[in-house]
């Protein structure tokens, strides 16, 4: 299943409109559309939303079945580079848009 798929299929479990679930997730009505039909994909922020708003791990919400045979050992080597990621990239939007309300 694709992602688009998935993102759709977790919103129809909510029995959710585009609409209604583009407003709860922070998007555009047609943003969403877009990310379920596969012509775009989200921002790292807005899977936050997603996985936040239908109560699964970005992971889950990808597909991403990867880490379920994982080692333990290999599980937490991945979780931590993961959260030093969203730490640097959390670090990088705060410093671009300092230079946006800057302009």
């Amino acid at each position: 299943m694709n992602i688009g798929n998935r993102f759709k299929q977790f919103r129809l479990r909510k029995k959710l409109s585009q609409k209604e679930a583009a407003e709860l997730i922070g998007v555009q009505y047609y943003q969403l559309a877009n990310y379920e039909t596969g012509r775009s994909e989200p921002s790292i922020k807005v899977l936050k939303n997603m996985s936040h708003f239908y109560g699964v791990s970005i992971d889950r919400l990808v597909g991403n079945n990867r880490l379920s045979k994982m080692s333990e050992q290999e599980k937490e080597y991945f979780e931590a580079k993961k959260q030093e990621y969203t730490q640097k990239m959390e670090e990088a939007l705060k410093i671009l848009q300092e230079v946006y309300d800057n302009k």
